[in-house]
């Protein structure tokens, strides 16, 4: 007994020195823990049916992230059952939070998370306000009767009003509205064209863009009134379902499709500071100003317009939807519009740091917690996938194409 005591003994010597000898080792970069190394699959969530009996391939939106790191999508079946879409949270776990009653319609859009936690959505004529604790509907708000059509952009305010436009063809259809936090009209504005998108600048001005007769135009309004700051016309066509992204000194930045451009303008008065050439897309900025856009090819350009790089990615013209965190790294779905590609995550430089075998419909939201969340669509399912990342969204610029994590078309809720 004494004679085998001694002999672990000895023989435990020799591993205690080298795990002293290691642990005086200067290390600078430890092993991350077991199941965080970057890339790593946490959870996915299928649970999206709005019918018990689907029939038909159920349908996403893109995902939106809340103060407390829930989760929530909106979802509706596809238009041959006709039923109507229903908003769904989930834990940062994966696990099943709640989902809303059926909406009004098929029609969604993204879910929109106000600075206190408040979740919105637009289905068709009317906006949702929804208790983010159980998908009760706080409030409702239609669009009146005189000028009942779809409405859609939901963008929020930074005193907690929602703004919204139709996105009717006819005249007496182009509106703009603005909704205070308990669901009564503040104001609407008609406009002479129809609304091509909407966003909220650091300063709280709401900036309105159309085309009418084939050039851009662009108006900011007072979010208290809706009354007319500065308006600017621009020559060629401003791309449509919000092309217009805040950079982190307040400057406008916009894509153009006809001819395609870049462009910079002044959020005091509409001036243009500068015009690019570059190809469309969506602007995607990083907290230092960068701007990078997905078409075909990935490019980034620097603060002033000029290009730095630019990255062959396999994806299509119509792949346009990036995301940036708070190191500068850009995420983006690089499919070729055949169901193949990837999910790729490149280095502020242009190289490569990793790519995820599946595919992604829209930017990814990345939350407080590094963790990637983005959703795809193949088949008759759709899927959230939640993926273990290594810094949170970019805390400044705009990161995604619909502002930041909250969905909220506003440089200053994120």
């Amino acid at each position: 007994m004494y004679f085998n005591f001694r002999l672990k003994s000895l023989l435990f010597l020799p591993l205690l020195f080298l795990g002293l000898l290691l642990s005086c080792t200067d290390n600078n970069d430890p092993d991350p823990e077991p199941g965080n190394e970057f890339g790593t699959l946490l959870w996915t969530y299928e649970d999206f049916n709005v019918n018990p009996e689907p029939t038909e391939p159920v349908r996403v939106t893109e995902p939106a992230v809340g103060p407390d790191g829930t989760i929530y999508v909106s979802s509706y079946d596809g238009v041959g059952t006709w039923h109507n879409a229903r908003v769904h949270a989930i834990h940062p776990d994966g696990s099943f939070k709640w989902a809303t009653q059926e909406l009004e319609s098929i029609s969604v859009t993204a879910p929109a998370i106000g600075k206190h936690g408040n979740v919105y959505v637009i289905s068709h004529y009317t906006i949702y306000a929804i208790n983010p604790s159980d998908g009760s509907f706080s409030w409702t708000w239609e669009v009146p009767d005189d000028l009942h059509y779809q409405i859609s952009y939901l963008t929020l305010g930074n005193d907690g009003m929602i703004f919204c436009a139709t996105v009717g063809a006819g005249s007496y259809h182009r509106q703009i509205f603005a909704i205070n936090s308990d669901g009564q009209k503040v104001w609407q504005r008609e406009v002479t064209s129809k609304i091509y998108g909407l966003s909220v600048g650091i300063d709280g001005t709401l900036f309105a863009y159309w085309n009418p007769n084939g050039n851009g135009h662009i108006f900011a309004l007072d979010p208290a009134d809706g009354s007319v700051i500065w308006s600017k016309d621009i020559e060629g066509y401003v791309n449509a379902d919000n092309s217009l992204a805040v950079a982190p000194d307040s400057g406008l930045i916009i894509s153009q499709s006809g001819p395609e451009k870049l462009l910079k303008l002044d959020a005091n008065d509409g001036e243009i500071l500068w015009q690019k050439d570059a190809p469309n897309g969506f602007p995607s900025i990083s907290s230092d100003g960068n701007i990078y856009l997905l078409a075909g090819k990935l490019y980034a350009f620097n603060r002033e317009g000029s290009p730095k790089w630019e990255v062959e990615t396999g994806a299509t013209t119509s792949a346009k939807r990036l995301s940036i965190d708070a190191e500068g790294k850009i995420y983006g779905g690089m499919y070729d519009g055949l169901f193949n590609g990837n999910f790729e995550v490149y280095y502020p430089n242009g190289t490569l740091k990793w790519a995820f075998p599946e595919k992604m419909n829209y930017s990814a939201a990345i939350g407080e917690n590094k963790v990637m969340y983005f959703v795809y669509k193949e088949g008759e399912s759709a899927v959230l996938y939640a993926v273990q990342g290594d810094q949170p969204i970019a805390g400044a610029g705009w990161p995604r194409r619909s502002g930041g994590n909250r969905n909220s078309r506003n440089a200053g809720i994120r």
